[in-house]
């Protein structure tokens, strides 16, 4: 599917730092009307200055997402980048099972909300793309982060699933798994015990 990058209303969860931060600035460029979600308002004023919305909020907690709903219409975006998340660096036995549940709600079932919400608001006709983030993770498991892997590879089989799902409704899913890259994502893992 034939997708120019321009004059495009941007939606970007995880938008505030790190790869999801890169990326807004590169979108900037071209034009594109962004609105971002993310709990870190740390650039809340690049984000004022460049006239992109910026909604704060917590994916983890899945109540804040259904009730942004009624003040975004995730219909109208031509573009979703699904870019938030964060790990658990823990030995499975000393990670709280709430944690796990917030970890999958922010890496999988958050974007999951927002991609079946985009899908039921949309118009039919017009052509959109859906951007996920997943990581090699999803394909490789390393101990102590159970459910950073799992909540990957969830997000990269959702994908490849809806990618052959979705073709003909003119929505193409696209993953991208970055490497390891050098941010503050790092520096944000949860730990346990």
């Amino acid at each position: 599917m034939k997708f120019e990058l321009s004059n495009k209303k941007i939606l970007i969860t995880g938008g505030s730092d790190g790869l999801g931060f890169a990326l807004i600035k590169i979108l900037l460029e071209k034009k594109n009307q962004i609105t971002c979600l993310d709990i870190d308002d740390s650039n809340i004023n690049f984000f004022k200055d460049n006239n992109i919305i910026f909604r704060k909020i917590d994916l983890r907690n899945l109540e804040n997402i259904k009730k942004l709903s009624n003040l975004i219409n995730f219909g109208e975006f031509d573009l979703i980048i699904n870019c938030a998340g964060y790990e658990i660096g823990s030995f499975f036995k000393e990670v709280p099972f709430e944690e796990f549940q917030n970890n999958f709600n922010c890496n999988f079932f958050s974007h999951i909300f927002i991609i079946k919400e985009h899908i039921n608001k949309k118009n039919t006709d017009k052509k959109t793309k859906i951007l996920n983030v997943t990581s090699d993770t999803a394909f490789r498991s390393i101990p102590t982060r159970s459910s950073y892997c799992a909540s990957k590879s969830a997000l990269q089989s959702f994908s490849d699933s809806m990618r052959l799902e979705l073709k003909n409704f003119n929505i193409d899913v696209v993953t991208i798994l970055p490497p390891k890259l050098d941010t503050n994502f790092f520096k944000k893992i949860q730990y346990f015990g």
